[in-house]
């Protein structure tokens, strides 16, 4: 029984890890993430070029708009009314 205990644990036992497979998985998922990264970067600038081109070509602006000041105690009357 004790033999056959040992078999089964023998036949299911891992084999030691292999040094060229890890290192293609390694490689494999670090293409594959750099890839994404890149194709990111790609479609940001694309995004950056057009917004520029379409503000020198006036079809868009941008506007800051002016905040204005309002003092504390504005602020402490409107916070107590809610």
């Amino acid at each position: 029984m004790a033999s056959k205990v040992a078999t089964a644990a023998a036949a299911t036992a891992r084999r030691p890890p292999s040094i060229v497979r890890e290192i293609f998985y390694g490689l494999a998922l670090g293409l594959s993430v750099a890839s994404c990264w890149k194709m990111y970067h790609i479609s940001y600038k694309r995004r950056v070029r057009e917004f520029y081109e379409a503000l020198e070509r006036g079809e868009i602006t941008t506007v800051i708009k002016k905040v204005e000041e309002v003092p504390i105690e504005k602020v402490m009357e409107l916070l107590e009314e809610n």
